[in-house]
């Protein structure tokens, strides 16, 4: 079981290509952390009913630590939805292996005797006027 946790912040123009890409990689389940976004993306959130999205309150304690946040997001895969592996990202980082998926690749790996796994991060850089359309959203 595949748990890929996030933290949304008016990430509606980008959540439905994230959330597509990863549920085609064989990840089984998204947990997600509002920070008070209001461009829809929590209702979209809630009418991906053909995925399973569990969406967490935010501690306003944990607003501003990252950790804090990660680390509740990963207690909540691993206590309630007893997850294998936590996947953690953000909406526009895509996972993917060389060859084939990543639930394809972490099933030949035991849970168990892992810790954690170190993967290699690519950059894929973006035209200029993709990178200012994202820098305008970033900034609403």
């Amino acid at each position: 079981m595949i748990a890929l946790t996030f933290v949304n912040i008016n990430e509606s123009e980008l959540l439905p290509t994230f959330l597509d890409h990863h549920a085609r990689q064989g990840v089984d389940a998204f947990v997600a952390m509002d920070m008070g976004s209001e461009d829809g993306s929590v209702d979209y959130l809630r009418s991906r009913t053909d995925l399973d999205i569990h969406l967490i309150d935010i501690n306003p304690e944990q607003t501003r630590q990252a950790a804090r946040r990660r680390d509740r997001m990963a207690d909540y895969a691993r206590t309630q939805l007893q997850a294998d592996w936590i996947v953690h990202s953000d909406c526009e980082e895509y996972w993917t292996v060389d060859d084939g998926r990543l639930s394809d690749y972490l099933s030949q790996l035991e849970p168990e005797s892992h810790r954690a796994i170190l993967v290699e991060r690519r950059n894929h850089f973006a035209s200029r006027s993709a990178l200012d359309h994202y820098m305008q959203l970033q900034s609403r």
